[in-house]
């Protein structure tokens, strides 16, 4: 199970970058292999881009050393029409699409049938931040399909997660979460699905970046989304301040923050409150919470990074083992799925 693919972990740094200045390179591109049992074709492998631009895809397939497999262009770039149409109908003729390409399908390219197995960090990124098109990467959609089948076998998901979290961490590995996402949904979930949920819930991607440059990000998309309900999310955490301590659950925050419908990623929020100071009983001052978030009255700098350009590479190969998701927090994703319920 170690070599199935992992997607690559969200970067809040990069994140903020790209969205400051637009999506650079407009080709999503995702590895591919073969749909087929010939021992001969079975482990090659091709990267699939597709042209934002102009809607038109090209296949490359890279050179293996000492493999036989020469490499090169194995499609040119050019629109491709969806297979079973008549030659000469009387409706336009369909063509692939950027709905059609995801982690998991499987398409058929002039008698060539690939099954797309993993994408780029910029593909990733491109289809969550424009999710309304792209379904397998809305978090929201798939934590409510989710719902719908896990409602069903909610002693059973608990049931495995302890068994494979016996430290009680509340994290899993990749490879794990997987498996489960895989015997809970069966063809319910596509590939891409659990993917995103990975990454959403990567419990690894944020661990070098301090806090003052999370609050910095986090203020920039507030101050982009026009948010500036903060005495009403005030009241929000107040209301869960039963001992009028100052002090609340993360979770409670986490919580009175999706219920004001505060524009931050969920797993961006996690970063933040993982950085604050707790008291003895593991909660968070929620005043000073409501000082980083409040852009107009506590604004931070703005960080300086300066992100490298990015360029088309067809030559571009899978990611690196340390640019993975490898551990997932689970239990965060337990408490969305089973809000009225304890780990």
């Amino acid at each position: 199970m170690g070599l199935l693919p992992k997607p690559p972990r969200r970067d809040f740094i990069k994140f903020m970058e790209k969205d400051r200045h637009g999506l650079e390179s407009n080709v999503l591109r995702f590895v591919a292999r073969l749909d087929t049992n010939k021992p001969i074709d079975v482990d090659r492998r091709f990267i699939i881009s597709y042209f934002l631009s102009d809607d038109t895809i090209a296949v490359f397939e890279p050179p293996v050393r000492n493999s036989g497999i020469i490499g090169g262009k194995f499609l040119e770039r050019n629109r491709i029409k969806k297979p079973g149409q008549p030659l000469f109908g009387t409706h336009l003729s369909e063509y692939y699409t950027t709905a059609d390409l995801y982690v998991g399908s499987r398409v058929n390219f002039h008698n060539h049938f690939f099954i797309l197995i993993e994408a780029d960090e910029y593909a990733f990124r491109y289809m969550e931040k424009h999710n309304e098109d792209f379904s397998v990467s809305d978090v929201e959609k798939i934590i409510t399909k989710l719902k719908g089948i896990a409602g069903r076998e909610k002693d059973r998901v608990k049931e495995f997660f302890n068994r494979n979290d016996p430290q009680n961490t509340g994290k899993l590995g990749y490879d794990q979460f997987r498996n489960l996402m895989v015997q809970l949904g069966g063809s319910q979930l596509a590939e891409h699905e659990i993917m995103t949920l990975a990454r959403f819930y990567c419990d690894t991607q944020d661990t070098k970046i301090d806090l003052n440059t999370l609050v910095s990000i986090v203020q920039e998309q507030l101050r982009k989304n026009n948010f500036e309900n903060f005495t009403k999310l005030t009241e929000g955490f107040i209301h869960h301040d039963t001992d009028r301590s100052g002090f609340i659950d993360p979770d409670q925050i986490r919580s009175t923050c999706h219920a004001f419908h505060v524009p931050i990623p969920d797993d961006l929020l996690r970063a933040v409150l993982s950085r604050m100071n707790m008291n003895e009983q593991g909660q968070v001052n929620f005043n000073a919470f409501m000082q980083y978030l409040n852009w107009q009255d506590h604004a931070v700098s703005t960080m300086k990074y300066t992100a490298p350009p990015v360029k088309f590479n067809q030559d571009w190969k899978p990611l690196n083992t340390q640019d993975s998701v490898m551990t997932v927090n689970y239990v965060a994703l337990l408490q969305v799925i089973f809000p009225d319920s304890t780990q």
